[in-house]
Protein backbone atom coordinates (compact mmCIF):
# COMPACT_ATOMS: atom_id res chain seq x y z
CA UNK A 1 0.00 0.00 0.00
CA UNK A 2 1.08 3.58 -0.55
CA UNK A 3 0.08 7.03 0.63
CA UNK A 4 0.76 8.48 -2.78
CA UNK A 5 -1.19 8.75 -6.00
CA UNK A 6 0.18 8.52 -9.53
CA UNK A 7 -1.26 10.37 -12.51
CA UNK A 8 -0.27 11.68 -15.93
CA UNK A 9 0.05 15.26 -17.11
CA UNK A 10 0.10 15.87 -20.86
CA UNK A 11 1.03 18.45 -23.46
CA UNK A 12 -0.79 17.49 -26.69
CA UNK A 13 1.55 18.97 -29.32
CA UNK A 14 4.12 17.63 -29.56
CA UNK A 15 2.99 14.62 -27.58
CA UNK A 16 4.70 14.81 -24.19
CA UNK A 17 3.64 13.22 -20.91
CA UNK A 18 4.89 13.44 -17.36
CA UNK A 19 4.30 10.70 -14.84
CA UNK A 20 3.58 12.58 -11.61
CA UNK A 21 3.48 11.25 -8.04
CA UNK A 22 1.31 13.13 -5.54
CA UNK A 23 1.89 12.70 -1.80
CA UNK A 24 -1.63 12.50 -0.37
CA UNK A 25 -0.56 13.81 3.06
CA UNK A 26 1.48 16.84 1.98
CA UNK A 27 -0.11 17.39 -1.48
CA UNK A 28 3.42 17.66 -2.83
CA UNK A 29 3.89 16.71 -6.50
CA UNK A 30 6.99 15.09 -7.91
CA UNK A 31 7.71 14.49 -11.60
CA UNK A 32 8.74 10.84 -11.62
CA UNK A 33 9.43 10.47 -15.35
CA UNK A 34 9.19 12.30 -18.66
CA UNK A 35 7.56 10.27 -21.43
CA UNK A 36 7.90 11.19 -25.08
CA UNK A 37 5.07 9.78 -27.12
CA UNK A 38 1.50 8.85 -26.24
CA UNK A 39 0.28 7.52 -22.91
CA UNK A 40 -2.98 5.56 -23.09
CA UNK A 41 -5.29 5.49 -20.10
CA UNK A 42 -4.40 6.08 -16.47
CA UNK A 43 -1.32 4.64 -14.73
CA UNK A 44 -1.80 1.73 -12.30
CA UNK A 45 0.18 1.42 -9.06
CA UNK A 46 1.31 -2.11 -8.12
CA UNK A 47 -0.16 -3.48 -4.87
CA UNK A 48 3.25 -3.41 -3.14
CA UNK A 49 3.76 0.24 -4.06
CA UNK A 50 7.08 -0.38 -5.77
CA UNK A 51 6.13 0.05 -9.45
CA UNK A 52 3.72 2.00 -11.61
CA UNK A 53 2.44 0.43 -14.81
CA UNK A 54 1.84 2.70 -17.80
CA UNK A 55 0.45 1.87 -21.25
CA UNK A 56 2.33 3.58 -24.08
CA UNK A 57 1.19 3.82 -27.69
CA UNK A 58 3.83 2.78 -30.22
CA UNK A 59 4.41 3.94 -33.78
CA UNK A 60 4.98 0.58 -35.36
CA UNK A 61 3.34 -1.44 -38.10
CA UNK A 62 -0.26 -1.17 -37.04
CA UNK A 63 -1.59 -0.24 -33.58
CA UNK A 64 0.41 -1.67 -30.72
CA UNK A 65 1.25 -0.73 -27.18
CA UNK A 66 4.00 -1.25 -24.62
CA UNK A 67 3.29 -1.85 -20.95
CA UNK A 68 6.14 -0.07 -19.18
CA UNK A 69 6.91 -0.33 -15.48
CA UNK A 70 8.37 2.68 -13.66
CA UNK A 71 10.18 2.34 -10.33
CA UNK A 72 8.10 4.38 -7.87
CA UNK A 73 11.23 5.88 -6.25
CA UNK A 74 13.76 6.40 -9.02
CA UNK A 75 11.48 6.64 -12.07
CA UNK A 76 13.57 4.04 -13.89
CA UNK A 77 11.63 2.62 -16.82
CA UNK A 78 11.46 -1.07 -17.64
CA UNK A 79 9.46 -2.22 -20.65
CA UNK A 80 7.57 -5.30 -19.62
CA UNK A 81 5.63 -6.47 -22.70
CA UNK A 82 4.72 -5.31 -26.20
CA UNK A 83 1.17 -6.04 -27.36
CA UNK A 84 0.69 -5.95 -31.14
CA UNK A 85 -2.68 -5.02 -32.67
CA UNK A 86 -3.83 -3.74 -29.28
CA UNK A 87 -5.52 -0.49 -28.23
CA UNK A 88 -5.89 -0.49 -24.41
CA UNK A 89 -8.33 1.76 -22.55
CA UNK A 90 -7.73 0.82 -18.90
CA UNK A 91 -5.99 -1.77 -16.74
CA UNK A 92 -5.48 -2.80 -13.13
CA UNK A 93 -3.19 -5.05 -11.10
CA UNK A 94 -4.93 -8.17 -9.76
CA UNK A 95 -4.16 -11.14 -7.53
CA UNK A 96 -1.68 -9.29 -5.36
CA UNK A 97 0.37 -8.10 -8.33
CA UNK A 98 0.64 -11.46 -10.13
CA UNK A 99 -1.33 -10.30 -13.17
CA UNK A 100 -2.73 -7.25 -14.95
CA UNK A 101 -6.32 -7.15 -16.21
CA UNK A 102 -6.63 -4.97 -19.29
CA UNK A 103 -9.67 -3.68 -21.17
CA UNK A 104 -9.03 -2.81 -24.78
CA UNK A 105 -9.42 -3.68 -28.42
CA UNK A 106 -7.46 -6.74 -29.52
CA UNK A 107 -7.65 -6.29 -33.26
CA UNK A 108 -6.49 -9.80 -34.07
CA UNK A 109 -9.67 -11.23 -32.60
CA UNK A 110 -12.36 -8.59 -32.03
CA UNK A 111 -13.53 -5.07 -32.83
CA UNK A 112 -15.10 -4.73 -29.38
CA UNK A 113 -13.28 -3.73 -26.20
CA UNK A 114 -12.83 -6.86 -24.09
CA UNK A 115 -10.96 -7.74 -20.88
CA UNK A 116 -7.81 -9.88 -21.02
CA UNK A 117 -5.67 -11.20 -18.16
CA UNK A 118 -1.88 -10.86 -18.54
CA UNK A 119 0.12 -12.94 -15.96
CA UNK A 120 3.03 -11.14 -14.32
CA UNK A 121 5.98 -11.43 -14.69
CA UNK A 122 5.38 -13.88 -17.56
CA UNK A 123 2.80 -16.14 -19.08
CA UNK A 124 0.29 -16.40 -21.90
CA UNK A 125 -2.61 -13.93 -21.76
CA UNK A 126 -6.17 -15.26 -21.50
CA UNK A 127 -9.49 -13.68 -22.42
CA UNK A 128 -11.83 -12.94 -19.50
CA UNK A 129 -14.77 -11.61 -21.53
CA UNK A 130 -15.88 -12.67 -25.00
CA UNK A 131 -19.03 -10.96 -26.25
CA UNK A 132 -20.25 -7.98 -28.27
CA UNK A 133 -20.32 -5.44 -25.45
CA UNK A 134 -17.70 -2.80 -24.68
CA UNK A 135 -15.72 -2.91 -21.41
CA UNK A 136 -13.74 -0.16 -19.70
CA UNK A 137 -12.82 1.41 -16.34
CA UNK A 138 -11.31 -1.81 -15.00
CA UNK A 139 -10.52 -1.95 -11.29
CA UNK A 140 -9.59 -4.80 -8.94
CA UNK A 141 -10.55 -5.74 -5.42
CA UNK A 142 -7.77 -5.56 -2.81
CA UNK A 143 -9.40 -8.15 -0.54
CA UNK A 144 -10.42 -10.95 -2.90
CA UNK A 145 -10.12 -12.25 -6.45
CA UNK A 146 -12.56 -9.99 -8.28
CA UNK A 147 -12.57 -7.46 -11.13
CA UNK A 148 -15.07 -4.65 -11.60
CA UNK A 149 -15.65 -2.96 -14.96
CA UNK A 150 -18.14 -0.79 -16.79
CA UNK A 151 -19.99 -2.75 -19.48
CA UNK A 152 -21.66 -0.76 -22.26
CA UNK A 153 -24.11 -2.21 -24.76
CA UNK A 154 -25.42 -0.94 -28.07
CA UNK A 155 -28.98 -1.99 -28.85
CA UNK A 156 -29.74 -0.72 -32.33
CA UNK A 157 -32.58 -1.13 -34.82
CA UNK A 158 -33.19 -0.08 -38.42
CA UNK A 159 -36.27 1.84 -39.62
CA UNK A 160 -37.60 2.92 -43.02
CA UNK A 161 -38.85 6.51 -43.19
CA UNK A 162 -40.72 8.42 -45.89
CA UNK A 163 -39.37 11.90 -46.58
CA UNK A 164 -42.94 13.17 -46.93
CA UNK A 165 -43.67 12.35 -43.29
CA UNK A 166 -45.62 9.09 -43.50
CA UNK A 167 -45.44 6.55 -40.67
CA UNK A 168 -41.98 5.13 -39.92
CA UNK A 169 -41.70 1.35 -40.35
CA UNK A 170 -39.37 -0.86 -38.30
CA UNK A 171 -37.19 -3.23 -40.35
CA UNK A 172 -35.19 -4.94 -37.58
CA UNK A 173 -35.67 -5.49 -33.84
CA UNK A 174 -32.84 -5.97 -31.35
CA UNK A 175 -32.78 -7.24 -27.77
CA UNK A 176 -29.05 -6.77 -27.17
CA UNK A 177 -25.67 -6.10 -28.73
CA UNK A 178 -25.52 -9.64 -30.08
CA UNK A 179 -28.40 -9.14 -32.55
CA UNK A 180 -28.29 -5.41 -33.29
CA UNK A 181 -27.94 -4.12 -36.85
CA UNK A 182 -25.58 -1.14 -37.13
CA UNK A 183 -23.40 0.83 -39.56
CA UNK A 184 -26.20 1.46 -42.07
CA UNK A 185 -24.10 3.59 -44.42
CA UNK A 186 -25.10 2.63 -47.97
CA UNK A 187 -28.12 1.58 -49.98
CA UNK A 188 -27.34 -1.66 -51.79
CA UNK A 189 -30.10 -1.05 -54.35
CA UNK A 190 -33.51 0.65 -54.45
CA UNK A 191 -34.98 -1.85 -51.96
CA UNK A 192 -32.05 -2.93 -49.76
CA UNK A 193 -29.79 -1.39 -47.14
CA UNK A 194 -26.35 -2.68 -46.12
CA UNK A 195 -25.62 -3.24 -42.40
CA UNK A 196 -23.46 -5.22 -40.02
CA UNK A 197 -24.54 -7.47 -37.16
CA UNK A 198 -22.84 -10.14 -35.01
CA UNK A 199 -23.80 -13.80 -35.32
CA UNK A 200 -22.04 -17.01 -34.32
CA UNK A 201 -19.26 -15.13 -32.57
CA UNK A 202 -18.25 -12.83 -35.45
CA UNK A 203 -19.44 -9.67 -37.15
CA UNK A 204 -21.10 -10.25 -40.51
CA UNK A 205 -22.36 -7.99 -43.28
CA UNK A 206 -26.08 -8.22 -43.99
CA UNK A 207 -28.53 -7.11 -46.66
CA UNK A 208 -31.73 -5.80 -45.04
CA UNK A 209 -34.68 -5.49 -47.41
CA UNK A 210 -37.36 -2.81 -47.09
CA UNK A 211 -40.25 -5.06 -48.20
CA UNK A 212 -40.34 -7.15 -45.03
CA UNK A 213 -38.13 -10.06 -46.05
CA UNK A 214 -35.68 -11.58 -43.55
CA UNK A 215 -32.15 -10.08 -43.44
CA UNK A 216 -29.60 -11.99 -45.49
CA UNK A 217 -25.96 -12.57 -44.47
CA UNK A 218 -23.47 -11.68 -47.22
CA UNK A 219 -20.30 -12.84 -45.43
CA UNK A 220 -19.44 -16.03 -43.57
CA UNK A 221 -18.30 -16.84 -40.05
CA UNK A 222 -14.60 -17.47 -40.74
CA UNK A 223 -13.61 -13.86 -39.97
CA UNK A 224 -15.09 -10.57 -38.77
CA UNK A 225 -16.50 -8.44 -41.62
CA UNK A 226 -17.66 -4.89 -40.90
CA UNK A 227 -17.71 -1.22 -41.99
CA UNK A 228 -19.48 -1.93 -45.32
CA UNK A 229 -19.90 0.57 -48.19
CA UNK A 230 -21.84 -0.13 -51.39
CA UNK A 231 -22.02 1.50 -54.83
CA UNK A 232 -22.58 0.36 -58.42
CA UNK A 233 -22.76 -3.33 -57.56
CA UNK A 234 -19.55 -3.27 -55.45
CA UNK A 235 -19.32 -3.75 -51.68
CA UNK A 236 -16.12 -2.65 -49.95
CA UNK A 237 -15.60 -3.67 -46.32
CA UNK A 238 -13.06 -4.33 -43.59
CA UNK A 239 -12.12 -7.90 -42.77
CA UNK A 240 -10.43 -8.85 -39.50
CA UNK A 241 -8.58 -12.09 -38.84
CA UNK A 242 -5.40 -13.12 -37.03
CA UNK A 243 -3.27 -11.24 -39.58
CA UNK A 244 -4.94 -7.89 -38.90
CA UNK A 245 -7.45 -5.68 -40.74
CA UNK A 246 -7.55 -5.49 -44.53
CA UNK A 247 -9.89 -3.98 -47.11
CA UNK A 248 -11.87 -6.51 -49.13
CA UNK A 249 -14.41 -6.17 -51.94
CA UNK A 250 -17.22 -8.40 -53.19
CA UNK A 251 -20.22 -8.12 -55.47
CA UNK A 252 -23.67 -7.00 -54.30
CA UNK A 253 -24.85 -10.57 -53.63
CA UNK A 254 -21.80 -11.36 -51.47
CA UNK A 255 -20.04 -13.36 -54.17
CA UNK A 256 -16.40 -13.33 -55.38
CA UNK A 257 -14.87 -11.79 -52.23
CA UNK A 258 -11.23 -10.80 -52.65
CA UNK A 259 -8.59 -9.02 -50.62
CA UNK A 260 -7.78 -5.56 -51.92
CA UNK A 261 -5.03 -4.33 -49.57
CA UNK A 262 -1.96 -5.93 -47.99
CA UNK A 263 -0.66 -4.07 -44.95
CA UNK A 264 -0.64 -4.17 -41.17
CA UNK A 265 -3.91 -2.30 -40.62
CA UNK A 266 -5.84 -0.81 -43.53
CA UNK A 267 -9.50 0.23 -43.48
CA UNK A 268 -12.20 1.59 -45.79
CA UNK A 269 -12.82 5.33 -45.40
CA UNK A 270 -15.07 5.87 -48.44
CA UNK A 271 -16.29 4.39 -51.74
CA UNK A 272 -16.87 6.34 -54.94
CA UNK A 273 -20.37 6.45 -56.39
CA UNK A 274 -19.25 4.52 -59.48
CA UNK A 275 -17.63 1.82 -57.31
CA UNK A 276 -14.21 2.21 -58.93
CA UNK A 277 -12.23 3.68 -56.03
CA UNK A 278 -11.96 3.52 -52.25
CA UNK A 279 -10.34 5.78 -49.73
CA UNK A 280 -8.10 3.57 -47.59
CA UNK A 281 -6.97 4.76 -44.18
CA UNK A 282 -3.50 3.49 -43.33
CA UNK A 283 -1.53 2.55 -40.26
CA UNK A 284 -0.96 6.21 -39.37
CA UNK A 285 -4.23 7.76 -38.22
CA UNK A 286 -5.67 9.94 -40.98
CA UNK A 287 -3.24 8.83 -43.68
CA UNK A 288 -5.26 8.17 -46.84
CA UNK A 289 -4.62 6.56 -50.18
CA UNK A 290 -6.89 6.42 -53.19
CA UNK A 291 -7.08 2.78 -54.28
CA UNK A 292 -8.62 1.07 -57.30
CA UNK A 293 -11.27 -1.56 -56.48
CA UNK A 294 -10.37 -3.42 -59.69
CA UNK A 295 -6.84 -4.44 -58.74
CA UNK A 296 -5.82 -2.76 -55.46
CA UNK A 297 -3.55 -0.30 -57.26
CA UNK A 298 -2.77 2.83 -55.23
CA UNK A 299 -3.87 5.61 -57.56
CA UNK A 300 -2.83 8.47 -55.32
CA UNK A 301 -1.19 8.90 -51.92
CA UNK A 302 -3.17 11.71 -50.28
CA UNK A 303 -1.08 12.07 -47.13
CA UNK A 304 -2.75 12.88 -43.82
CA UNK A 305 -6.29 14.16 -44.04
CA UNK A 306 -8.17 16.02 -41.34
CA UNK A 307 -11.94 15.69 -41.22
CA UNK A 308 -13.76 15.13 -44.50
CA UNK A 309 -12.61 12.82 -47.29
CA UNK A 310 -15.30 12.60 -49.95
CA UNK A 311 -15.69 11.83 -53.64
CA UNK A 312 -17.47 14.26 -55.90
CA UNK A 313 -20.80 12.92 -57.24
CA UNK A 314 -19.24 12.49 -60.73
CA UNK A 315 -16.10 10.80 -59.24
CA UNK A 316 -13.77 13.16 -61.06
CA UNK A 317 -12.43 14.92 -58.00
CA UNK A 318 -12.00 14.65 -54.24
CA UNK A 319 -12.82 16.85 -51.27
CA UNK A 320 -10.16 16.47 -48.59
CA UNK A 321 -9.71 18.27 -45.28
CA UNK A 322 -6.22 19.39 -44.26
CA UNK A 323 -5.12 20.73 -40.88
CA UNK A 324 -3.52 24.15 -40.77
CA UNK A 325 -2.84 26.89 -38.22
CA UNK A 326 -4.36 30.35 -38.43
CA UNK A 327 -2.60 33.63 -37.63
CA UNK A 328 -3.17 33.11 -33.90
CA UNK A 329 -1.71 29.60 -33.99
CA UNK A 330 -5.09 27.89 -33.59
CA UNK A 331 -5.68 24.70 -35.53
CA UNK A 332 -8.42 24.76 -38.14
CA UNK A 333 -9.24 22.93 -41.36
CA UNK A 334 -9.05 23.92 -44.99
CA UNK A 335 -10.75 21.83 -47.68
CA UNK A 336 -9.07 21.11 -50.99
CA UNK A 337 -10.73 19.99 -54.21
CA UNK A 338 -8.23 17.64 -55.86
CA UNK A 339 -8.26 15.98 -59.30
CA UNK A 340 -8.85 12.27 -58.87
CA UNK A 341 -5.62 10.87 -60.29
CA UNK A 342 -3.15 13.64 -59.50
CA UNK A 343 -2.44 17.34 -59.65
CA UNK A 344 -2.68 20.39 -57.43
CA UNK A 345 -5.82 21.58 -55.69
CA UNK A 346 -8.33 23.12 -58.08
CA UNK A 347 -10.11 24.98 -55.28
CA UNK A 348 -9.51 25.65 -51.60
CA UNK A 349 -12.29 26.62 -49.20
CA UNK A 350 -11.91 27.63 -45.56
CA UNK A 351 -15.18 27.31 -43.61
CA UNK A 352 -15.48 28.97 -40.20
CA UNK A 353 -13.38 27.50 -37.40
CA UNK A 354 -16.44 25.88 -35.78
CA UNK A 355 -17.61 24.13 -38.96
CA UNK A 356 -18.23 20.37 -38.67
CA UNK A 357 -19.86 17.66 -40.81
CA UNK A 358 -18.53 19.21 -44.03
CA UNK A 359 -20.16 17.68 -47.13
CA UNK A 360 -19.99 18.07 -50.88
CA UNK A 361 -23.31 19.42 -52.10
CA UNK A 362 -24.64 17.38 -55.05
CA UNK A 363 -24.31 20.41 -57.36
CA UNK A 364 -20.50 20.05 -56.93
CA UNK A 365 -19.71 23.77 -56.77
CA UNK A 366 -20.24 24.25 -53.05
CA UNK A 367 -19.84 22.54 -49.69
CA UNK A 368 -22.28 22.51 -46.82
CA UNK A 369 -21.51 22.23 -43.12
CA UNK A 370 -22.93 22.60 -39.63
CA UNK A 371 -21.66 25.70 -37.82
CA UNK A 372 -21.32 25.21 -34.07
CA UNK A 373 -20.95 28.96 -33.65
CA UNK A 374 -24.60 29.30 -34.68
CA UNK A 375 -27.13 28.98 -31.84
CA UNK A 376 -29.08 26.28 -33.70
CA UNK A 377 -25.98 24.64 -35.23
CA UNK A 378 -27.62 25.28 -38.58
CA UNK A 379 -26.47 24.10 -42.00
CA UNK A 380 -24.62 26.65 -44.14
CA UNK A 381 -23.55 26.60 -47.79
CA UNK A 382 -20.19 27.94 -49.03
CA UNK A 383 -19.22 28.23 -52.68
CA UNK A 384 -15.97 26.69 -53.90
CA UNK A 385 -15.51 29.87 -55.94
CA UNK A 386 -15.34 32.03 -52.81
CA UNK A 387 -17.72 34.21 -50.84
CA UNK A 388 -19.26 34.19 -47.38
CA UNK A 389 -21.27 31.25 -46.03
CA UNK A 390 -25.02 31.35 -46.60
CA UNK A 391 -27.49 29.87 -44.11
CA UNK A 392 -29.53 26.95 -45.46
CA UNK A 393 -31.60 25.73 -42.50
CA UNK A 394 -33.31 27.85 -39.87
CA UNK A 395 -33.62 25.66 -36.78
CA UNK A 396 -34.36 27.62 -33.61
CA UNK A 397 -35.82 24.87 -31.39
CA UNK A 398 -32.95 22.43 -30.84
CA UNK A 399 -29.71 21.97 -32.74
CA UNK A 400 -28.71 20.28 -35.99
CA UNK A 401 -26.24 17.45 -35.36
CA UNK A 402 -26.02 15.80 -38.80
CA UNK A 403 -27.08 16.49 -42.39
CA UNK A 404 -27.39 14.31 -45.50
CA UNK A 405 -28.25 15.31 -49.07
CA UNK A 406 -30.60 13.17 -51.14
CA UNK A 407 -28.97 11.57 -54.22
CA UNK A 408 -30.84 13.94 -56.56
CA UNK A 409 -29.82 17.00 -54.49
CA UNK A 410 -33.39 18.21 -54.11
CA UNK A 411 -33.86 17.36 -50.43
CA UNK A 412 -31.85 17.72 -47.24
CA UNK A 413 -32.22 15.39 -44.25
CA UNK A 414 -31.18 16.80 -40.88
CA UNK A 415 -31.04 15.31 -37.40
CA UNK A 416 -32.23 17.83 -34.81
CA UNK A 417 -31.41 17.26 -31.15
CA UNK A 418 -33.72 18.86 -28.63
CA UNK A 419 -33.04 17.84 -25.04
CA UNK A 420 -33.01 14.03 -24.86
CA UNK A 421 -34.75 13.64 -28.25
CA UNK A 422 -33.26 13.47 -31.72
CA UNK A 423 -35.64 13.64 -34.68
CA UNK A 424 -35.22 13.46 -38.44
CA UNK A 425 -36.49 16.42 -40.43
CA UNK A 426 -36.48 16.85 -44.21
CA UNK A 427 -36.39 20.18 -46.06
CA UNK A 428 -36.05 21.22 -49.65
CA UNK A 429 -32.61 22.16 -51.02
CA UNK A 430 -32.92 25.71 -49.68
CA UNK A 431 -33.94 24.67 -46.18
CA UNK A 432 -37.62 25.47 -46.73
CA UNK A 433 -40.79 23.41 -46.05
CA UNK A 434 -39.40 21.42 -43.10
CA UNK A 435 -41.21 18.16 -42.33
CA UNK A 436 -40.62 16.16 -39.15
CA UNK A 437 -40.28 12.56 -40.27
CA UNK A 438 -39.62 10.67 -37.02
CA UNK A 439 -40.65 10.81 -33.36
CA UNK A 440 -38.81 7.86 -31.85
CA UNK A 441 -38.38 7.37 -28.09
CA UNK A 442 -36.43 6.29 -26.07
CA UNK A 443 -34.13 5.36 -28.96
CA UNK A 444 -31.74 8.02 -30.24
CA UNK A 445 -31.17 8.31 -33.99
CA UNK A 446 -27.47 8.01 -34.78
CA UNK A 447 -27.39 7.62 -38.57
CA UNK A 448 -29.54 8.36 -41.63
CA UNK A 449 -29.06 7.09 -45.20
CA UNK A 450 -31.00 8.14 -48.27
CA UNK A 451 -32.29 5.37 -50.49
CA UNK A 452 -31.59 5.66 -54.21
CA UNK A 453 -35.14 6.92 -54.93
CA UNK A 454 -34.43 10.17 -52.99
CA UNK A 455 -37.75 9.68 -51.21
CA UNK A 456 -37.07 7.13 -48.50
CA UNK A 457 -34.46 7.16 -45.76
CA UNK A 458 -32.98 4.47 -43.58
CA UNK A 459 -32.87 5.48 -39.91
CA UNK A 460 -30.53 3.77 -37.44
CA UNK A 461 -31.65 4.33 -33.83
CA UNK A 462 -30.28 2.89 -30.62
CA UNK A 463 -30.12 2.88 -26.86
CA UNK A 464 -26.82 2.55 -25.00
CA UNK A 465 -27.36 0.99 -21.57
CA UNK A 466 -24.35 0.68 -19.27
CA UNK A 467 -23.83 -1.11 -15.98
CA UNK A 468 -21.07 -2.10 -13.60
CA UNK A 469 -20.21 -5.80 -13.61
CA UNK A 470 -18.27 -7.84 -11.07
CA UNK A 471 -16.25 -10.69 -12.50
CA UNK A 472 -15.04 -13.61 -10.37
CA UNK A 473 -13.60 -17.07 -11.00
CA UNK A 474 -11.53 -15.87 -13.95
CA UNK A 475 -8.38 -17.66 -15.06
Amino acid sequence: MTNSSGFARAKPEPAQYWLVVLDLATRHERNLADIAGRMIGAPAWSPDGKEIAVSLGDTGPGPQCTIALFDARSGHRRDWVKLPHTIPVSFAWVRGGTAIAMAGQYLGTSTYRQITLHPYPAGAPSRITNDFNQYGNVSASLSDDAIAAVRSSLISSIYLADANGSAVRRLTTATGSENSFTQARSALDTMTILCQSPRNGVLQIWAVGTAGEAPRALTGTDANAFNPRAAAGIIAFDRLDSTGIQVWVMNSSGGTPRQLTHGARLQVAGLSRDGRYVFVEGETVGHLTLTSTADGRVVRDLGVGWGTAEFSPDTRSLLLGRAESDAQGHRRTRYEVLPLEGGDAMSVVRPPADAVDVRWEPGERSVTFIDHADSGWNVFRMSLDGGAPVRVTHVTDGRVVLHEWSPDGRRLGILVRNGARTDLWVTDAEGRKPVRVTQLSPEIITRIVWMNDSRHLIVEASTRPADVVLIRDFR
